[in-house]
């Protein structure tokens, strides 16, 4: 096992979360095809192996430390890239039915080879930008839970993710501690997509000291069918 992946159990618990110890090789498992593939496609901005597991797995994790996740929720990691954050939830909760959505083909290749070394049931890979599937009647309004982090700015994230989530379900974005300014200008965007913040949070990383900002927002009524738009108006004030 890769000695990064140490770290893990121990980074996670500064957020209150207790990792299995037979979850461990899948996350090295993970990690080493994350390595391996880092010199054909980009898939994050590092190769330095203990930054991968503090600033990427673990920040994915926090999710789980700001929002509930009931057992067997349907769960979409909207602009998944090398699977984050979704593929970390779907391996300390295996019960979830997660959706990773990446519309960059070579990307989401990856996510394919990563299903398949990781052997995860209940994963699903869909080649697509976010915002045709959340206009599909097939996924809108069809999931529990939505995950994004670092896919776009907060406010076009919104727009994506509100609609895909049913009434009652809440979407969790993780980002930089930036996002506190947008977070001022967003709430008429939110209430407009049938959305209310209902926890909004700035902690530091473990071992690396970086701060990390962590929105819920909760699904309170159904999203309009304008919602959501197409470039340059998406996450513009409605």
């Amino acid at each position: 096992m890769h000695p990064a992946i140490a770290e893990l159990p121990s980074a996670a618990g500064t957020f209150g979360l207790h990792i299995d110890h037979d979850r461990l090789p899948l996350f090295d498992r993970y990690l080493r095809a994350i390595l391996a593939w880092q010199g054909r496609i980009n898939l994050l901005g590092t190769r330095d192996p203990t930054q991968i597991v503090v600033l990427h797995f673990v920040d994915s994790l926090a999710a789980l430390a700001v929002c509930d996740f009931p057992v067997g929720s349907a769960l979409v990691d909207v602009g998944s890239g090398a699977g984050l954050p979704g593929i970390p939830l779907k391996i300390i909760r295996p019960d979830l039915k997660v959706t990773l959505v990446e519309s960059s083909r070579r990307r989401a290749g990856f996510l394919e080879h990563l299903r398949s070394v990781l052997g995860l049931m209940d994963v699903d890979v869909l080649w697509a930008r976010a915002e045709e599937l959340a206009a599909s009647p097939k996924r809108r309004e069809t999931f529990d839970r939505s995950v994004e982090r670092a896919a776009a700015r907060f406010t076009p994230a919104a727009e994506m993710c509100l609609p895909l989530i049913k009434v009652g379900g809440a979407s969790v974005f993780l980002k930089g501690p930036g996002v506190e300014e947008e977070l001022v200008r967003a709430g008429d965007l939110i209430a407009a997509l049938g959305g209310r913040i209902v926890r909004s949070e700035v902690r530091s990383l473990p071992l690396m000291g970086r701060r990390r900002a962590a929105i819920v927002i909760q699904k309170v009524r159904s999203t309009p069918a304008k919602f959501p738009r197409r470039p340059p108006n998406i996450g513009t004030k409605p």
